[in-house]
Formats: C-alpha cells, sequence, structure tokens
C-alpha cells in the first residue's frame, strides 16, 4: 500500500487526538469512537492506519519507550533522568496506567520491543535478545512502577543509576 500525504496528515492527527485525550481522561480507557471524534477523522480512516485504540496506545509509547531503552543501555543519565521526570510529571495518569495488568503489560511489550531493537548488535542470537530485552522491561518498568507508586523512594538521579546498574547486570548474564 502507497502512503500519500493525507495518509500520513490522518496517522498524525489520530495520533496527537490520543495524546490529547490522555491527558483529559485520567480513569477509563479510550475507544476508538473518542480518538475519532477528537481527530475529525472517519472510522474508515482510522482503521486504515490503526487496528484499534490499543495500536494507538503502542505506538504513542513507543517513542518515549524508545529514549528510556536507549538512555538505559547507554547511560546516558540526562536523557534517562528527562524521561523519568516526564513520568512523575505525569503520575495520575501513569499510576492508572500501571494499575491496568492488560496495558502494563502492553507497555512491557512495546519497551521489549524497543531493547530488541538497541540489542542487536549487542546479544548474538535472537532467543536471548527476546529474553534479555524482556527482562531489561520488566525489571526497570517495575522500578519505574514502585517509583510512581512512592515505594521506591529516591530523586530522579538515583532512580537512573538504579536503571542503569540493572540493565548493565541483565545484559552481562547474555555476553
Amino acid at each position: 500500500m502507497n502512503s500519500s500525504p493525507n495518509d500520513s496528515k490522518a496517522r498524525s492527527a489520530i495520533l496527537e487526538a490520543y495524546n490529547r485525550l490522555v491527558f483529559k481522561t485520567e480513569g477509563h480507557e479510550l475507544r476508538v469512537a473518542d480518538i475519532v471524534r477528537e481527530a475529525d477523522v472517519g472510522r474508515s480512516t482510522f482503521y486504515e492506519h490503526f487496528a484499534n485504540a490499543d495500536s494507538v496506545f503502542q505506538e504513542a509509547i513507543a517513542v518515549p519507550f524508545r529514549i528510556f531503552a536507549s538512555a538505559s543501555l547507554e547511560k546516558d543519565y540526562p536523557r534517562l533522568e528527562a524521561m523519568l521526570s516526564h513520568f512523575a510529571e505525569q503520575t495520575i495518569r501513569a499510576r492508572t496506567l500501571f494499575m491496568n495488568a492488560r496495558i502494563r503489560d502492553q507497555m512491557v511489550n512495546v519497551l521489549a520491543h524497543e531493547y530488541e531493537l538497541l540489542l542487536t548488535l549487542d546479544v548474538a542470537f535472537e532467543q536471548e535478545r527476546q529474553w534479555c530485552a524482556l527482562q531489561l522491561s520488566e525489571a526497570n518498568l517495575a522500578m519505574v512502577r514502585q517509583w510512581i507508586d512512592g515505594k521506591l523512594v529516591v530523586d530522579v538521579t538515583r532512580l537512573a543509576q538504579w536503571i542503569t546498574k540493572c540493565t548493565e547486570q541483565i545484559q552481562d548474564v547474555v555476553k
């Protein structure tokens, strides 16, 4: 399927609408009807680009999760601290997302995918790369979740250090 500039505009409008709605709605999951209305696109246009609301969510979190994964692997503390600060600024929304097991699983899978893409050069075997990516995602999101919930009381700098140390240790297992 060839993509035209209008396809790109519609896709962007849907993602932008989703992101606006995420910050307006704190207690419920977004429906396709909500996103279509906010994006001012037709349902058929929506379904040309996304399978469902979950697929919009997964694409919306892919970019920040890619930054998070890259920063933790590269020990880029300023970028990792910036991402963690962003999560902290969205504490209420983050808590809501983490409380929903289905959404939390999606978050783990999206972050694992981002780690897996970045680990291709470091880990030779696909099965080890997949395992390592999943462990990195599970462990690091668990720390973020506990921090957001107030169960892990450290400043953003210390959390970034722990995340990079955990990332390093998990990678060492498969080297």
